[in-house]
């Protein structure tokens, strides 16, 4: 027993002093000027954040940045899309050139990820593009972007559907549908209740038997 207790004290300190060792590389060292005239000159550059923050061993990103912009007073970095990028772009511009369209909708023309989408359209939001209107799509909580080409006045975004709503909806579609279905579930309610108030007939098992 006593040796099982040495053996985790001597685990728990030796797992200590790696973190330890570990935090000592992150303390705030001053910053020199050698580094300050590296940052400057690496701002300007089109590397990446995460990318440039390496070119500073014992310094995160965080750091790097904040550094940068409130020490140095370094402007805003506007770094020049990949070739791809720009590529996927210009088939984003197509689509929209044709007419209104969601990010979804977009993705399923141009095979393009929605994430993609929705990054080069934020990123020109009020100088190529802008969100024209709003659209639920069937039973959805929140309504939907529907972006178009140009500079215009965007509509205020409507407030999300409530529980009821959405069940609302959601019945009405089914009503249309597939009323067979939404009729099912309502007689599936109706011996529910029956049942929980005891008005519903139990079958007589003598009875059953008889008419076998």
């Amino acid at each position: 027993m006593q040796a099982a207790i040495e053996r985790v004290v001597r685990t728990t300190q030796e797992q200590w002093s790696v973190e330890m060792d570990g935090a000592k590389q992150y303390q705030r060292a001053p910053w020199t000027e050698e580094e300050n005239s590296r940052l400057r000159d690496l701002w300007a550059s089109d590397l990446k954040m995460e990318v440039l923050a390496e070119r500073f061993p014992g310094r995160k990103q965080y750091t790097v940045y904040e550094h940068a912009r409130r020490v140095l007073l370094l402007p805003a970095r506007h770094i020049k899309q990949p070739v791809d990028l720009m590529y996927n772009w210009q088939k984003v511009l197509k689509v929209l050139e044709k007419g209104p369209a969601t990010v979804k909708a977009i993705s399923i023309i141009t095979g393009i990820r929605q994430s993609t989408i929705t990054g080069l359209l934020n990123s020109r939001r009020g100088k190529t593009v802008y969100i024209s209107s709003y659209d639920r799509q069937k039973t959805r909580q929140f309504p939907v972007r529907v972006w178009s080409l140009g500079v215009g006045q965007e509509p205020r975004k409507p407030a999300a559907l409530t529980a009821y709503e959405r069940k609302k909806k959601y019945n009405a579609r089914l009503a249309k549908e597939e009323p067979e279905r939404l009729e099912m579930w309502a007689n599936k309610i109706r011996v529910r209740k029956a049942a929980k108030a005891g008005k519903l007939a139990k079958p007589d098992e003598a009875a059953a038997w008889m008419m076998k």
